[in-house]
């Protein structure tokens, strides 16, 4: 991987690719708009399968994945040849598989919110997150605009 384009880079696409043909044609849409990094989210079937596509047809961009959820993902998000990785949250499974793999991963959570509590968020079975400080969506478009307060 070329780490000065990654690192470089200001902007990256994060897609939901639901189906993989979409992948390449994406892609070379964004490089021709000067993005070389994408990170494709696991939050579908298609994605191991979108990576494995970009890294054959585009070898000059830099493809991640992400919403990595288990030890599994890190390993299908290998297999497929993607380059970095992205958790939404602290799992030690998730960060002992891509260590043992000397895989480039990041996890987002850690920290203590304004709540006090860790900065610790899990995702249920229903896709449903839970702990941290996070606020369900329409709770956050509420709230853009508005003076943060007491609730």
């Amino acid at each position: 991987m070329d780490i000065q384009a990654f690192v470089g880079q200001r902007l990256i696409c994060v897609a939901v690719i639901d189906q993989a043909d979409d992948a390449v044609p994406l892609t070379e849409a964004l490089l021709a708009g000067g993005l070389k990094v994408i990170e494709v989210t696991f939050r579908t079937a298609g994605a191991a399968e979108s990576i494995r596509r970009i890294r054959e047809a585009l070898p000059s961009a830099v493809v991640g994945a992400g919403t990595l959820l288990t030890a599994d993902q890190v390993q299908q998000a290998l297999d497929a040849g993607a380059q970095f990785g992205v958790s939404p949250g602290l799992s030690e499974a998730v960060a002992r598989a891509a260590a043992d793999a000397k895989f480039l991963h990041r996890q987002h959570g850690g920290g203590v919110h304004a709540t006090g509590r860790t900065g610790r968020h899990d995702r249920a079975d229903d896709g449903s997150w839970s702990g941290g400080s996070r606020r369900p969506a329409e709770r956050r478009t509420q709230d853009r605009g508005r003076a943060h307060g007491p609730d």
